[in-house]
């Protein structure tokens, strides 16, 4: 926590912590290569917090960035095996600028969260702003899927076709904002319990359908999997939060949702090359892309049985395939790109998450329906990782990481 500082003092980190969750979704605003205007923002806010921490309390500040930093021991192996790669990098500045990035999440961003976020309120503010700009994105895919017009006049760059009828935006492929929106869909539903507000029920209801019809028009198999992994985990979830919540009404509720999207989807033959894309799921040979990750998986397995301890350089396997791309599992891409002890570090990351999850469950949400909501967001995180390539992750990352935070708040509260 931070040393006892005037609040005023702190209004300029602050806001600038706001301003970094407003605009993460917003992930192709580069400035320089990989750099984000919202990467710029959590960086100020950071700095400015080192200068009014440290000349007040240097040990609290050494805290929260290391000995408290419950991932500083995973970014520490990680760190072993890249430099152990580092000279097999085709692309050196590849590997040291994809190390940067794990430096930033977890070396900064998260001690950011940990020194400046000390209230529920403040949680709340972040994960509003997160969902309000990640809302104009949905929006705007939607309003652009029906009637083909873009309402952002060509700022967010959307388009049509990635081999079929799918949706995206920025130049990324339709699995990225099919993951970035699929993300505020659990938060959605616990701002609908929260809220006093009715307009603000309704628009988070409008949201929820908005979110899931633009997951589902990405095209994205692994999105797709881990929000049927969200629907089956919330009522559960929210049964355990708060007992006295009727299941049936919560599947009742779920129920004529389904069937409201299901009556935008199934509309004629623009959603058949979806339907089929999904139908392959069941039947990988049928997918020429299944195929080609099956071929990517084998390998990534061939190259790591011949280099278990040393790998290709970070963010440069993808040059040793046959077809140039990564492979679509970031434990086989660690160990294949920084060898078998950064892959053990990278592996701690997402048993912390679930560890944080399971621990969450057990206390019953602390009756928190946001932490019970943040709690599904992680898992349906880690579920979507497990079939995707490993880039594009603070919009994916930094959220959990505020739940783990949020938790942490809690558990000490409840002390």
């Amino acid at each position: 926590m931070l040393p006892k500082i005037k609040k005023n003092v702190l209004s300029g980190p602050r806001l600038l912590n706001y301003l970094g969750f407003l605009l993460l979704p917003f992930m192709f605003l580069k400035i320089y290569k990989n750099l984000t205007i919202s990467d710029v923002a959590f960086a100020l806010s950071y700095l400015f917090l080192s200068l009014i921490v440290i000349p007040f309390n240097i040990k609290s500040y050494y805290n929260n960035i290391a000995d408290k930093n419950v991932f500083f021991l995973p970014v520490y192996l990680i760190a072993i095996g890249f430099l152990f790669s580092l000279p097999n990098s085709f692309f050196p500045i590849e590997s040291i600028t994809a190390f940067i990035q794990v430096i930033f999440i977890f070396c900064l961003v998260f001690p950011l969260l940990t020194l400046l976020i000390d209230t529920t309120e403040v949680v709340k503010k972040c994960m509003i702003l997160l969902t309000f700009s990640t809302s104009i994105i949905a929006i705007a895919i939607l309003v652009f899927s029906i009637s083909g017009v873009d309402l952002t006049a060509g700022l967010l760059l959307l388009e049509k076709g990635w081999g079929g009828n799918r949706f995206s935006f920025g130049g990324l492929e339709p699995n990225v904002p099919g993951r970035i929106v699929l993300q505020i869909i659990p938060i959605s539903c616990s701002l609908f319990l929260i809220t006093r507000f009715k307009i603000m029920k309704i628009f988070n209801i409008i949201l929820i359908i908005i979110s899931t019809y633009v997951v589902i028009y990405s095209g994205s198999r692994s999105s797709l999997l881990a929000l049927c992994c969200g629907i089956f985990l919330y009522p559960i979830f929210l049964k355990k939060t708060d007992p006295s919540k009727s299941l049936i009404k919560i599947y009742l509720i779920m129920g004529i949702l389904v069937i409201i999207i299901g009556a935008f989807f199934i509309r004629g033959e623009e959603s058949s090359g979806l339907i089929e894309r999904y139908m392959t799921i069941m039947s990988i040979k049928t997918s020429y892309s299944s195929l080609q990750r099956m071929n990517l998986i084998d390998q990534a397995v061939e190259y790591i049985a011949r280099h278990p301890l040393i790998g290709a350089g970070f963010e440069n396997f993808h040059f040793l395939t046959d077809e140039k791309i990564n492979v679509h599992n970031p434990i086989l891409a660690i160990w294949a790109e920084n060898g078998a002890i950064a892959m053990i570090g990278y592996s701690m990351i997402y048993v912390l998450l679930i560890i944080t999850c399971i621990r969450a469950w057990q206390y019953n949400f602390f009756g928190d329906f946001l932490l019970m909501g943040m709690a599904i967001m992680a898992i349906v995180m880690i579920i979507g990782d497990m079939f995707m390539a490993n880039s594009y992750k603070r919009i994916l990352w930094v959220p959990s990481l505020l739940f783990v935070h949020y938790y942490n708040l809690h558990r000490i509260k409840s002390q």
